[in-house]
């Protein structure tokens, strides 16, 4: 953070806009990197064949930071995560038009400079075309390997001239943090609880609350039904924050390996 602020210091950056900028960090750094940890182990404990290769990955790196190429060393943690990004993080970055362009599947329509264009990130992250007839199911396998490739589709970070300007410390981050939990921790069987509220104790769990289900593909190819605690994000864009919000919470007990 002090980093960021030398950088609006020296530019002579007005406080207005610095202020603006720190604002939406620590919202970024408080709402979004913990409810994309929470809904990429939702999905990641419940996938028993892929987490055995997650765990075998994350075991080999040992102590590592976050500048570590977490691509190749952990590439299947690394698809779990962006995969977790298609279908649950919200991309709504706009890009100005600096030339008159078209764009394919536009007809002929010019778009003229000033104009503001906006990602569709959640409508693309389900196009076939490009993620194939399981694009509708959390598979964390799908950018291992062949499927590599697409990872130059996402859109998690925007387009354009003003992407996510902690694209690469929050890659990073949530690399790192899940690494570790992975290295560090068993993890119990899941459950769906009531919401936590700002006032209660860490740690605590409200009461229990009938999970929903969801289809997801494991490593294995076989489709696995999960329990799930529901999309609050569902009924339109998540608001201040980039990551989809669960309903209801997703807990399990966490026992240090041995």
């Amino acid at each position: 953070m002090q980093a960021v602020v030398r950088v609006f210091e020296e530019a002579k950056t007005s406080p207005d806009v610095g202020s603006k900028f720190l604002n939406m960090m620590m919202i970024a750094f408080l709402a979004n990197t913990p409810e994309t940890l929470g809904w990429l182990f939702t999905h990641l404990i419940q996938s028993p064949k892929l987490f055995e290769i997650v765990r075998a990955e994350c075991d080999a790196v040992g102590d590592i930071d976050g500048t570590a190429p977490f691509l190749k060393l952990t590439p299947h943690l690394y698809s779990a995560l962006f995969e977790t990004c298609r279908l649950y993080v919200f991309t709504g970055t706009p890009a100005t038009v600096i030339k008159p362009t078209t764009l394919p599947g536009m007809g002929d329509h010019v778009f003229l400079p000033g104009d503001i264009l906006h990602s569709m990130g959640q409508s693309a992250a389900m196009d076939v075309h490009v993620y194939g007839e399981d694009a509708k199911f959390w598979k964390g396998h799908r950018f291992v390997g062949e499927g590599e490739h697409l990872l130059k589709y996402d859109l998690t970070f925007g387009i354009g001239r003003s992407p996510c300007p902690g694209r690469n410390f929050a890659i990073a981050e949530l690399c790192l943090i899940a690494t570790r939990m992975v290295q560090t921790f068993d993890f119990s069987e899941p459950m769906v609880t009531e919401r936590l509220r700002f006032d209660d104790a860490d740690f605590e769990l409200r009461s229990p609350k009938p999970e929903r289900n969801v289809d997801i593909i494991d490593l294995d190819g076989k489709v696995y039904r999960i329990i799930h605690p529901g999309n609050g994000s569902d009924r339109g864009p998540p608001g201040m924050t980039a990551a989809n919000t669960p309903e209801s919470d997703f807990a399990c007990k966490l026992t240090p390996r041995m």
